[in-house]
């Protein structure tokens, strides 16, 4: 786990009614946020983009302040709930275990076919197509993940500001059963989509 927490600037849809200028529930106008300094919110509060303004970073403004809300951030979003997620898997101490796995992305269709990863001592021992059986050939380094894998790629998204990231967690042993990453708003097809499933401990 990274000891230095970083407040990021999180793009959500706001209710009109949010739009009046600090009028904002919660809003923190005793200083900025974000920018290009990264100014941090006050604990329990996130950035978000200042819809008052006439900076936006979607349309590629560099410097955009934000301001500080607290109750707007949808809680599967968040790193705190990255790292509560992380905290019950390693909680099971679960180092043997097989698990479905299945990639969308723009490339070859056997790639984006559902497999079966085994995992034994942390490291993947197996791969084969979850429709037949069938061990799937040789991939390139890092396309298949075991479960702490996929842990520290959603944790790299978060502290590389991707453009939105949205992650469901197993309520039960906490890893992540749907994936959503979009690194950058304004390139086509290198969104990241992983959905997996059928945890068997063995």
């Amino acid at each position: 786990m990274r000891s230095t927490r970083t407040q990021y600037i999180l793009f959500i849809c706001l209710p009109f009614f949010l739009l009046a200028a600090c009028g904002l529930p919660g809003c923190n106008t005793a200083e900025n946020c974000g920018g290009i300094a990264g100014l941090p919110c006050p604990d329990n509060m996130v950035c978000i983009d200042d819809p008052t303004d006439d900076c936006d970073p979607q349309q590629g403004d560099a410097d955009c302040f934000g301001i500080c809300v607290k109750g707007l951030t949808s809680d599967n979003q968040s790193l705190e709930k990255l790292y509560q997620s992380r905290d019950t898997w390693n909680a099971h101490n679960i180092n043997a275990y097989s698990y479905t796995y299945r990639r969308s992305c723009e490339c070859l269709p056997d790639s984006t076919r559902k497999v079966v990863i085994t995992v034994s001592g942390n490291e993947i021992s197996g791969i084969t197509y979850a429709d037949s059986g069938e061990t799937v050939p040789e991939s390139p380094q890092g396309f298949y993940q075991t479960v702490d894998d996929l842990f520290g790629m959603v944790e790299d998204a978060f502290y590389e500001k991707a453009h939105q990231i949205s992650v469901t967690y197993d309520e039960t042993y906490g890893y992540p059963t749907d994936i959503y990453i979009d690194y950058d708003s304004a390139v086509a097809d290198e969104e990241c989509i992983v959905a997996t499933g059928d945890l068997t401990f063995l």
